[in-house]
């Protein structure tokens, strides 16, 4: 493992998190594996999503999910991928299909009703918060598109907090549009990115 401390006084690779400067784990790609997440992997999923809002200046950048929709999206048709580093769970992303419920983004995109059984979410990536700054969230975002051309999936959507900064700019670097902003969940700003596969 390569451990990067740069301490309080850095300022080229440091974490910014409620005002204060945190170490991170400075990764090579070459050390990490990634997986299909399966049942074993709940606990660690549950671990990591409260990781992510202890260390989130404001819950609205995130939308929280209950042990059993992270149980349900651990099966298919839905895909949850894992990074692991050292042999720990360090991040994972989740492709959701959300076939014709209220679930799948394709409405908000405006995809065709005949195409939403081909539309897939890209529900939730989340990094471990000392792994922040790896590029892991492009990372795992690019399997999933993977994983969703295999799939047959067509259209791919996320919702991301217009205050998400980081995520809204990983979402642009990798392609995807930017289609509207609407209120979603729990009265929170969301805007809809929308790619095709």
């Amino acid at each position: 493992m390569n451990l990067d401390i740069r301490g309080c006084w850095s300022h080229s690779r440091v974490v910014f998190l409620r005002g204060c400067e945190m170490p991170k784990i400075k990764i090579n790609m070459d050390e990490i594996e990634i997986f299909q997440c399966g049942g074993r992997d709940l606990s660690d999923i549950m671990q990591l999503q409260e990781d992510a809002f202890s260390h989130i200046k404001s819950e609205r950048l995130l939308r929280r999910n209950d042990r059993d929709m992270l149980k349900r999206c651990l099966f298919p048709p839905h895909t949850t991928l894992g990074v692991r580093h050292n042999g720990k769970l360090i991040a994972f992303g989740i492709l959701y299909c959300g076939g014709k419920s209220d679930e799948n983004l394709g409405y908000d995109a405006q995809v065709p009703e005949s195409e939403l059984l081909i539309t897939g979410n890209i529900k939730l990536v989340i990094v471990k918060s000392e792994y922040w700054g790896n590029g892991l969230q492009r990372f795992i975002i690019k399997h999933l598109e993977t994983a969703a051309k295999s799939s047959g999936i067509k259209h791919l959507c996320a919702t991301v907090s217009p205050e998400n900064i980081h995520s809204v700019n990983n979402f642009k670097m990798l392609r995807y549009q930017f289609l509207v902003r609407k209120t979603k969940y729990d009265g929170h700003a969301r805007d809809i990115f929308y790619k095709s596969c």
